[in-house]
């Protein structure tokens, strides 16, 4: 802020400025290397208007420079930017060639928190309906018979993204497949064919018909990866879901949904994603690897519905923890839970 953007009042400098933070629906705090001369408060003037926004319960957006900082500037970082339950926003930015970019996201990200409560159950909504699948078959979302798991990551906020102008484009197929094999997703040693719709992008490894592999991207970036889990055993490894196998199926779907994004979210309006996970032909399968005896315990896990979906209503994931694996442990967990109330699962 500045004093000047005041106008002529009958207030001192800092009277004003705090008066302008008042009045206010967000207050974005630029912080550069020095903390400034404090005053009769024991702060320096811009910790004054950040404290008033505090107090006045104000949207709070922290943006550091980039570089060294003063120690009395980093302890008033540290301040700023600690408090994320009080709606605090924190980021970087270079110099003013930057800076109106990054309140840009940070508003946009705001803005997005602010439609959470309404698009939250939309998008686990979807997210759960992704992971299920169409059980009639055929169509974008319709299954094939050597699918054994899915994954759905969807984002918050149901806007589209992929459009009409990207999905004429002829190079986005083939970005989406090195993204699909640079997340481990798809092996070299499998074809890839690419399927483009109205509806979104179709990556299909191995026979097109019934893929081993199968990755949907939804005109709403949203992913859906389907793929194999079970144990590697001839005799009883195919009625095992290898919880080692489905975590791995996780973490490689949300690499390459990142690289997805990346590719369709040029402006990173999306930063939270709804994502669960999904067994199917559950009915009869147990989790966990066999044991050394080569003995199966199905327990009740023929009273499995075909399909589980777990968890269910889906996480909730920031963006940039997508790369993380907590969330794809409470996956698996949510997943074993089920299995283990019907006395199917190992170990």
């Amino acid at each position: 802020m500045l004093a000047e953007t005041a106008g002529a009042i009958p207030l001192s400098s800092q009277r004003a400025l705090l008066n302008l933070v008042a009045s206010s629906d967000i207050y974005v705090l630029l912080l550069g290397p020095r903390y400034g001369e404090t005053g009769d408060s024991g702060f320096s003037p811009t910790e004054d208007e950040f404290n008033e926004a505090k107090r006045r319960n104000r949207r709070i957006i922290v943006l550091r420079q980039v570089g060294e900082m003063e120690e009395t500037q980093m302890a008033f970082l540290r301040r700023a930017s600690g408090r994320w339950e009080e709606g605090l926003f924190y980021a970087t930015f270079t110099d003013e060639r930057d800076v109106a970019l990054k309140v840009v996201r940070a508003l946009t990200n705001l803005r997005l928190l602010d439609d959470l409560d309404e698009a939250l159950p939309a998008a686990q909504a979807r997210a759960s309906e992704l992971a299920r699948g169409d059980p009639r078959g055929g169509g974008f979302y319709g299954g094939g018979a050597a699918e054994q798991a899915r994954v759905a990551i969807v984002p918050i906020g149901g806007q589209r993204i992929l459009d009409e102008l990207m999905l004429n484009d002829q190079t986005l197929g083939e970005r989406l497949a090195d993204g699909a094999r640079a997340s481990g997703l798809v092996p070299h040693a499998l074809g890839l064919s690419i399927e483009m719709t109205g509806q979104g992008v179709a990556l299909l490894a191995g026979d097109s018909r019934n893929p081993q592999i199968s990755i949907k991207i939804g005109t709403d970036a949203s992913v859906t990866v389907a793929g194999p889990v079970t144990g590697a055993d001839r005799n009883s490894g195919s009625m095992h879901v290898d919880p080692e196998r489905l975590e791995e199926l996780l973490t490689r779907a949300a690499a390459f949904a990142l690289t997805a994004l990346d590719v369709l979210d040029r402006h990173q309006d999306v930063q939270q994603l709804a994502v669960t996970g999904a067994i199917l032909n559950a009915n009869g399968r147990v989790f966990g690897r066999p044991t050394n005896s080569g003995s199966m315990t199905f327990g009740n896990s023929h009273s499995l519905p075909p399909t589980i979906v777990a968890p269910d209503p889906p996480l909730v994931v920031r963006r940039v923890d997508l790369s993380e694996d907590s969330w794809s442990s409470r996956v698996v967990a949510a997943i074993r839970r089920i299995f283990a109330d019907a006395s199917a699962a190992t170990g």
